[in-house]
């Protein structure tokens, strides 16, 4: 159902899309965040993915208002095209666990409104983060998709990723 996958940092290059401007996420930006968030959710909501289970967008918006812009190791950097929030990524210090060490930061998503999917914008979200997590002092990245949105499965093995783990999950009695 999904796949952790890990990454050893080197700088990314891309280019910047016409008209887009890669910068650091501020607080007034939070307020866009869950509308750029949910294009994930919109897209897993297809098939082959099917991924409909209620979303509590009271709930994501309340999580994204409550990110510490001065959490050491944090970075979010927005996408904007003509004054819009198009884009956004964010990163973090991953949890150590097995397989993920202390050096590692949590990449959360790179994040496209769907309108503008396929221009570059996240391609160059993750050259920027990349760039912010070396800049951290990270020797490492790990994120994780679900493994039916292909979009996904494509885009993270293509940077670099490999898997680590695969998490299956299935109901029983449900039906």
């Amino acid at each position: 159902m999904h796949v952790e996958g890990i990454r050893d940092l080197a700088p990314v290059a891309a280019s910047l899309p016409k008209g887009v401007v890669i910068r650091p996420g501020r607080r007034e930006d939070l307020d866009h965040a869950e509308e750029v968030d949910l294009a994930i959710y919109r897209i897993q909501a297809r098939a082959p993915s099917f991924a409909s289970l209620p979303l509590d967008r009271e709930a994501r918006q309340a999580e994204w208002l409550e990110v510490d812009f001065d959490e050491q190791g944090l970075s979010y950097v927005v996408a904007e095209a003509g004054g819009k929030i198009v884009g956004q990524s964010l990163i973090f210090g991953a949890d150590p666990v097995l397989g993920i060490g202390h050096d590692a930061a949590a990449l959360v998503a790179v994040s496209v409104l769907e309108e503008r999917r396929g221009e570059g914008i996240g391609l160059a979200l993750f050259a920027e983060i990349v760039r912010r997590a070396v800049d951290a002092g990270y020797a490492r990245l790990v994120t994780n998709w679900r493994i039916t949105n292909l979009s996904a499965s494509r885009f993270w093995p293509a940077r670099g990723f490999r898997p680590i783990y695969h998490r299956l999950h299935r109901a029983i009695g449900v039906g």
